[in-house]
Parts: structure tokens; sequence; C-alpha cells
């Protein structure tokens, strides 16, 4: 099979490696788009993560989606040709303690991936594959919603990051009953989407101080839920100066800086809740529901399809942080209609 293979810093190589065949207990999917992560990019421009290295050749993608292609013999209810979503994070021993495309688990940036059936789920939407990878970061999203209650009508928010991942909570917490009172970023392709996904105002971080125009925004009461994707102490620090009292903060995204350095009288003044999120298998199923109900639409996340074979260049187009990119979808280099159950 053809994969595109991570061999040093900036360096994919595209070769030959065995097919993999699926255990008792596990599928092979086939490929059909993975969306490059913020995670990705940073193996990507670092050959490894703040903890150890990648052991090279290694396979990047954690965002993906396929056709089921072939199932072990005690897999029930997956049958092959099926459209289908990864969700990422895979059990051992019952908690789950691999990632796909983190060292050491390969990625999906694959002709096929093999995985324990339960890491596979239908989707029975009319979407196209690389939606269906965006079904991940939408997750987080929820999730992030989650855990800062999700009643959240008559509630006021604000982004910090309008990546995929803050358009992504964005979507979550206006579903929820949120008004996003702002988004903001140094990207103006970006605020433009946080505007269409529904942000009543939009900020340039490189041009106004990003708290005092949330401030203004709500009369100086500040906002009751932030979003922060960016994991640095500056934007962590804006995002508290923008919170009311008793507000909530969400901490998504990779962290950039070994320590926070938030000022103790910034939290204590306003007895703000601080949560840090990762993912969770309850909130992937939701995402997946609402695609399915229509609920929410991931095609504007979606900036650029590519061919494989021109992995590379895509990782250099979003580790530049290029002007019109939001989200990357490697794809095969045939082109295949949109599949739906």
């Amino acid at each position: 099979m053809i994969v595109e293979a991570l061999y040093g810093v900036k360096d994919i190589r595209e070769e030959e490696w065995p097919k993999p065949e699926p255990e008792v207990r596990e599928v092979r999917v086939q490929i059909k788009s993975v969306c490059i992560g913020e995670s990705d990019v940073a193996l990507f421009n670092n050959g490894g993560t703040e903890f150890e290295k990648v052991p090279m050749p290694f396979l990047l993608g954690k965002e993906a989606s396929g056709i089921i292609d072939s199932t072990g013999s005690e897999v029930e209810g997956l049958s092959e040709g099926t459209p289908v979503v990864i969700y990422p994070y895979i059990s051992c021993d019952g908690q789950e303690t691999k990632i796909l495309g983190t060292p050491p688990e390969h990625g999906a940036l694959a002709e096929y991936v093999v995985l324990p059936s339960e890491n596979v789920f239908p989707v029975r939407a009319k979407v196209s594959f690389a939606e269906l990878s965006c079904i991940e970061p939408l997750s987080r999203g929820i999730y992030a919603s989650q855990q800062l209650g999700t009643e959240f009508t008559g509630k006021t928010a604000a982004i910090f990051g309008a990546d995929g991942l803050g358009i992504s909570c964005l979507i979550a917490a206006k579903n929820y009953g949120a008004k996003i009172v702002a988004a903001s970023d140094s990207m103006v392709t970006r605020l433009v989407m946080a505007e269409k996904y529904g942000a009543e105002n939009i900020i340039n971080s490189l041009k106004k101080d990003v708290s005092e125009e949330i401030l203004k925004l709500t009369n100086s009461k500040g906002v009751d839920l932030a979003f922060v994707t960016s994991c640095e102490s500056e934007s962590i620090i804006n995002a508290l100066k923008s919170l009311s009292s008793g507000g909530k903060l969400a901490i998504l995204g990779r962290p950039t800086e070994e320590y926070f350095k938030i000022p103790s009288s910034i939290l204590t003044a306003k007895e703000t809740t601080i949560k840090i999120v990762h993912y969770s298998k309850s909130s992937f199923l939701t995402a997946i529901d609402w695609v399915e109900s229509c609920k929410v639409n991931l095609s504007h996340l979606i900036t650029q399809k590519m061919s494989w074979e021109f992995s590379e260049k895509a990782f250099e187009k979003m580790s530049g942080l290029e002007e019109e990119i939001l989200k990357i979808s490697l794809e095969p280099e045939e082109k295949e209609e949109t599949f739906y159950i």
C-alpha cells in the first residue's frame, strides 16, 4: 500500500508499505480523507513533541475517514463498503492510552489503516469524506462546551483563536444556546469564517486589544464563557480578562509553553472556573449525531483538498498559516463521489 511517511523535520516521503491485515476484532479502513491537525503540524515541524521524538519513519494523521475494506471474524454490525469516521483514541486494557498519529501509534496517512472495531463509526449523512474527518475537532468543541455546562441559553461567549478547533467551539457553544459575542484571531480569513458560523463581532488580534474590545462590547461586564485554542499564556490572560465574575474558561489545543504564566489576581478576583479540555467518546458520538441530523454543516471548514502526493506541500501550507487556509484535506488521487448510507 502507498503511505506518506515522515522521515525527519519537514521531510515526508511517499513509499510502499505492506498492506495490514485485521485481526478477529479489528477493521481495515480504506482511507479517503485525512485532515491536517495542529498536532500533525507540530510533529512535521519539530520531529517530535515536548516529551519525545518521533520514531522515524512515522505516519501522521489523526482526523480521518474512509470506507470499511475488511473486517475480522468476530466483528459485528460493520460491513464492507460502509463510509466511516475514525475515533482516534485507542483503548488498551480499558483505558484510552494510544492516539492515532501520536508516537508511537502510526496515523492514517496511508491507503489502509487497521483499527479496533470500536474505533470505527458509520455516519449516515450525505456529506464528503473531508467533512467526516472534521467530526473529530467538532467533538472536541462539543466536549469543551460540555465541560462548561452546556446550559448556555442567555449566556455570552467569546472564542480566542478561530482555527478549525476554535470554529468547532463556536459551533458547539452556539448550538447549546450561547450568544457568541466575539471571535478573535490574527488572520482575516478565519475571522470571516467565524462570522459565517455565527460570531456577532470579529476582532483582529494584531490590530486591537482583544480583552478591551470584548469589555466594550459587553458594557464592561465581560462574557460568561471563553474558549481558548492557542494554549499560550498571552491568549489565556486575554480570555481571563474578558470573563465576567464567575465566568468559565475552556483551554484546548496543544501547549506551546512548559508553564502557563497567569497573574493570580485575575483568577482570585473573578472566581474563575478553568477546564483543560482533551477528548471524550460521548462527545464524538454527539458530533456524529449532529452531522447526521444536519444540525451542523462542516463543509466550510475545508478550505482546500490536495492529493496525497502533495502531502509535504500541504503541511508547509498549514505551517506557514497562509491567509486562506483553515483546513486541508489530504485525499487519494482518484476522485470519489460523495458517499452516504
